[in-house]
């Protein structure tokens, strides 16, 4: 027994090889106890090892059905993780046959029927369960007002949730009673049809970059640091407004204004369409086109000595867009879910910039992990820039890996690492120099990022941001650097590399 009793304290530490290791001298011992096997079988399942775990239930439930009918709800656990939520209903069927007034198998039962959106049934054997069991009433009210949001019957879900924590105050199920009310008020805000979100940055760049609106190819950092400023505000309305089908049009408008820099000023407006299916807890598909008219430039007004940097009365750049996407967010068993997406893109210049088409593909995948609240990330974009002189296309690939976190004080933290390839078409002409390289340019950009946002309330947040970015090429110029003894010396850099840290502080809104 005392082999049995290391095994349990060892699956209480979280040591599960050393659990197992215990528990199975302890089998060794005693064969025959099928108590030992049964502990065996939950320190598996919850290593990860369900196969073997539902092995020794099915097989104690097969021998011993009415002793081991716990093993059920242990099995139909393991299915309801994988959302075979059929299979878990069938075995759900057995406990119910072996023990007809059972009130935790019909509890179990409403819990699965939730998750199929049977909400009818669900709702009739949670009553069911409380009848049966009076002990069971808490949690069978909580399940039910969970039941009432998920259907969108605000004012229900609320009174009960109310009535739950008014009566089990200072207790688990209170506590999830008050922190439900608040998904109640948010769901109903972001149910409402019209919508409107906002942000105001103040930042500081150390590597500005020269004419934002080119070509990527025509973008070079200017070496000249500047602090910003920046606002976008979005305003929406959805027409279609049901659970699963969403359709509206939105407009948004965006600024950011250097204080000493003022040519390198953007502002655009971007008036939007979209299209949404959700099916809750599986997937969404989003569709969306929209236009946007960007300027650029513009010049040092008296109001930047006050601090007020988003000025504009320059149009010495401009450029529209027009762009088609779609997006698939499909959600997987044990936390994972993955976001597929595709965008194509007009990019009509109005300078001597040639015209392009823009193929953007790309793939997240997240992994919310167990028992912590951590996400990690990792996924890839292609970005293809086709335009009609072969001079200016490129295509880049991206590979991205980060984590965000939910920390103390309604902090959210949020890292990630890029990088990014990008080849050119065509072999740069870098006159007057000596330029020596291999093959077309490939510039690799190497990205940290660090994101740290504090909830004020449902409304307003503040978020931290810094960014690094680091970037060199395949490119190698050689230029006269001085001369000493009569013999010249020569300078060998690369055109193409550059440093840019950039630190900003936000607030922001959503009505």
């Amino acid at each position: 027994m005392s082999l049995y009793v290391d095994g349990v304290e060892a699956f209480e530490a979280g040591d599960y090889d050393q659990a197992l290791s215990y528990l199975d001298k302890a089998i060794a011992l005693d064969p025959q106890n099928t108590e030992f096997k049964y502990y065996k079988a939950v320190v598996l399942s919850k290593a990860g090892e369900s196969g073997q775990a539902l092995a020794i239930w099915n097989a104690l439930v097969k021998q011993y059905p009415k002793e081991y009918r716990k093993a059920l709800f242990d099995i139909a656990a393991v299915y309801t993780k994988k959302r075979q939520y059929e299979n878990s209903l069938q075995v759900l069927e057995k406990a119910i046959h072996l023990k007809p007034k059972g009130a935790r198998a019909y509890m179990e039962v409403a819990v699965v029927q939730r998750e199929l959106e049977q909400y009818d049934l669900a709702l009739s054997n949670l009553q069911m369960a409380k009848s049966l069991n009076p002990q069971y009433g808490p949690a069978v009210d909580l399940t039910t007002a969970a039941i009432y949001l998920e259907r969108e019957e605000f004012d229900k879900a609320e009174n009960l949730f109310k009535q739950v924590a008014d009566q089990d105050s200072g207790t688990d199920i209170g506590a999830a009673a008050v922190k439900s009310l608040e998904a109640v008020e948010q769901t109903r805000r972001a149910r409402k049809p019209w919508y409107v979100n906002g942000q105001f940055t103040w930042g500081y760049d150390d590597n500005v970059t020269l004419r934002p609106l080119d070509s990527e190819l025509l973008q070079f950092p200017s070496d000249e640091e500047d602090a910003f400023q920046s606002l976008y505000a979005e305003a929406g309305y959805r027409i279609i407004n049901r659970q699963d089908w969403r359709a509206g049009l939105s407009f948004a408008f965006n600024h950011q204004g250097y204080q000493d820099l003022a040519e390198n000023n953007t502002m655009s407006y971007n008036p939007t369409a979209f299209l949404e299916y959700y099916k809750r807890k599986k997937y969404t598909f989003r569709f969306s086109y929209d236009y946007a008219y960007y300027y650029g430039g513009g010049q040092v007004r008296d109001l930047q000595d006050a601090q007020w940097y988003l000025l504009f009365d320059a149009d010495d750049d401009k450029l529209q867009t027009h762009r088609l996407m779609t997006n698939f967010t499909l959600l997987e068993p044990y936390g994972l879910s993955s976001v597929v997406n595709f965008a194509w893109m007009q990019k009509d210049y109005c300078d001597f910039t040639p015209d392009a088409h823009v193929y953007q593909p790309g793939i997240t995948q997240n992994w919310a992990l167990p028992n912590i609240p951590v996400v990690l990330r990792v996924g890839y974009q292609l970005y293809w820039e086709d335009s009609e002189n072969a001079t200016y296309s490129y295509y880049s690939h991206t590979g991205l890996g980060g984590l965000s976190a939910i920390l103390p004080w309604d902090l959210t933290a949020d890292l990630q690492y890029t990088q990014v390839r990008t080849h050119y078409d065509e072999s740069p002409q870098l006159f007057g120099s000596q330029v020596l390289w291999k093959g077309d340019r490939a510039d690799t950009l190497h990205g940290f990022s660090v994101n740290l946002t504090k909830k004020i309330n449902d409304i307003w947040r503040i978020q931290a941001n810094f960014y690094h970015g680091d970037s060199d090429s395949n490119i190698v110029r050689k230029d006269p650097w001085y001369i000493k003894g009569g013999k010249l010396y020569n300078k060998y850099w690369d055109p193409y590399e550059f440093r840019k840290n950039i630190f900003s502080l936000s607030v922001a809104c959503n009505f």
